[in-house]
Parts: C-alpha cells; structure tokens; sequence
C-alpha cells in the first residue's frame, strides 16, 4: 500500500487518467484531439487527468512510475509470501486483484510515454509491452469475470475489449 502514496489523485485524474481504462485503452498512431468524459473512453487527452500536476509529462508521469516501481515490489513480495502454499480461492482472488491493478497502474505509464514518444523510433517495444498487459489481463479475466465490472455501467470492459486493444497493437506494430 506505500506505493499508494505515489498515485497521482486528483478528481479528474481518478476519472479521465489513464489508469481508468488500463490495458483497454487502445492506442493511436496520431493525436485524436478528442475529449475525455468521465463514464467513457479518455482517448489520447491526457490534459485533464494531468494539468493540474504540471501536464501529462510532468510531474504526472514521474508518480506513475514510482508507483509502478513501488506496486511491482509489492506485488513480488506478495507473490512470495504464498509461494509453496496451497491457495485458498481468496488467496487467488488477493494475487489476481493485485497483479490487475499492477496492470492498469503500468499501461497508464506506458500510455503516458507513448503519447509522449509516438513519434520516435522507440514506440514498438512500448506497443509490445502494452500488448502483453492486455493479454495478462485478459488471462485474469478469464479466471475471474468480475474484472472489469463496474455496478453502474455492468461491465465497463470485458474481454473482447483487450482482445481488440491486442489487435490494436498488432495494427499499429505492421503485423496485420
């Protein structure tokens, strides 16, 4: 939970950031210019979620990355402290709830550096990367259909929805 203390909050950050999706959040080759809305897609508008933290680059960008780097220890020591033990289903729930916020804490990073990098030559492997959390993703929702779920709009993402931001990255990397 110290990792926590990197999150950068905010209300428009906490709806309209990039965490809100995570791995969902497709990626696009140029900027859109379209807005982010709170019940919805926020697109490539990074400008709300980080204005108020010295814009998207700024300040905004570095506290992902410390939560990441923080949320990833965690995660590790988490992972070792059941390693050799038989998993009760709350235990599993517990390790796929942490690994899923790993991964929407790490695609907002990576979505953060690709707006800023889309136009260098360094943007495949953060494509390859993006694909990889999707996937993962989808791996977990498979064991466990309550992810993605949101009481007010029932399923604010599902499956088909990282399959296609899979699909997405393929586009964009030349492979389809």
């Amino acid at each position: 939970d110290d990792a926590f203390d990197s999150f950068p909050f905010s209300l428009h950050s906490m709806y309209n950031g990039p965490q809100h999706m995570g791995p969902v959040l497709p990626l696009w080759r140029e900027d859109t210019g379209w807005r982010s809305c709170m019940v919805g897609p926020i697109y490539d508008d990074m400008r709300v979620a980080s204005d108020v933290f010295g814009g998207p680059f700024g300040v905004f960008l570095r506290q992902y990355e410390k939560l990441c780097e923080g949320w990833q220890a965690g995660l590790a020591t988490l992972q070792a402290a059941y390693e050799g033990r038989t998993l009760t289903e709350g235990d599993r729930m517990l390790l796929r709830c942490a690994e899923v916020a790993y991964l929407h804490f790490a695609s907002a990073r990576n979505h953060l550096l690709y707006i800023r990098e889309r136009d260098s030559d360094t943007c495949e492997e953060l494509i390859r990367r993006e694909e990889a959390l999707a996937l993962r993703e989808a791996e977990l929702m498979a064991e466990d259909p309550t992810i993605g779920f949101e009481a007010t709009n029932h399923y604010f993402y599902t499956r088909t929805d990282l399959f296609e931001k899979v699909l997405c990255c393929r586009y964009l990397l030349g492979d389809l």
